[in-house]
């Protein structure tokens, strides 16, 4: 049994940063392809409006306030939308921020706010509601939205988010080898996408810097040039209908892609290092010790 893809017709799926943005154009595409759809996000008002527009396209649409670096709130979304959809097939861990500063300009408290709501969030939703979907046993599907940030170092000026979208691709890597078959994971990498996300620092503590209202108008100019959000979430729902765990939607991002690649395969080709010798290897070592229990 596979993780859920194809026909997604009758399916339920949640989806965090679903007010606007990304969010609100995934959960209008999962809606066309016939899911019912919670959107969750710190707004509540933003998620009853993408709410109604999923109600008007014939599937069910559901709301919630949801803060996704809270435990508690992300445990109380999954009892709502449980109740609300009458079970749940896809939580997409969408919720994002975003951080410009250099990295030695960065100040702590805007590592740790970018680091929080774009890595430790989307851990405590996979936590939560894999922990739901291993007891419901059915096939379903935990998505995170990474970047093609995850892939390489598309520019500088990005530690913090950088770091987070990295981690994202890291958790969810090391997720997809620890639950069973019916349980997929992906991970949406995409570039650059015509959405508000630079107007997300009104949420942003004031001891993370605050609102960084001169950057808005370079940042409205840069975002205003990518690809339409509804055409970055159909490419993205095509994608959990294959089933993929990297799902890419921008063709540039081969390159970010590439370039790590030949990096870190350089290096080993210049330390000339043999190539069957696997003394060292963790998974062999442990394969080895669960053989001689």
């Amino acid at each position: 049994m596979a993780g859920l893809q194809g026909d997604l017709t009758g399916k339920a799926a949640v989806v965090t940063g679903g007010g606007s943005g990304i969010g609100r154009a995934l959960c209008l595409a999962l809606a066309d392809a016939g899911m019912d759809v919670l959107a969750a996000d710190i707004d509540l008002a933003a998620a009853e409006e993408t709410a109604a527009l999923v109600g008007d396209k014939g599937t069910r649409g559901a709301a919630a306030r949801c803060d996704v670096t809270d435990p508690d709130d992300v445990r109380a979304l999954a009892d709502t939308a449980w109740a609300a959809l009458d079970g749940v097939d896809l939580i997409w861990n969408n919720a994002g921020v975003v951080g410009t500063n250099m990295l030695l300009d960065t100040p702590l408290e805007e590592m740790r706010w970018v680091l929080e709501v774009n890595a430790v969030g989307p851990f405590i939703g996979m936590v939560e509601f894999g922990r739901r979907f291993l007891e419901q046993g059915t096939p379903c599907r935990i998505v995170t939205t990474g970047s093609e940030h995850s892939l390489g170092v598309p520019n500088a000026m990005s530690a913090p988010y950088t770091a987070s979208k990295h981690a994202v691709l890291a958790f969810s890597d090391v997720l997809r080898r620890e639950v069973p078959d019916f349980i997929g994971v992906s991970v949406l990498c995409p570039g650059l996408v015509s959405t508000r996300l630079w107007e997300a620092d009104r949420n942003k503590p004031a001891d993370a810097g605050g609102v960084n209202a001169m950057g808005h108008d370079m940042a409205k100019q840069l975002f205003d040039q990518g690809m339409p959000a509804d055409e970055l979430a159909a490419r993205a729902v095509a994608g959990i209908r294959r089933g993929d765990f990297v799902i890419v939607t921008h063709a540039h991002s081969r390159k970010f892609a590439a370039e790590r690649c030949h990096e870190v395969l350089g290096a080993f080709d210049r330390e000339e290092l043999p190539g069957a010798d696997d003394r060292y290897d963790i998974d062999m070592i442990v394969n080895r010790m669960i053989a001689e229990m």
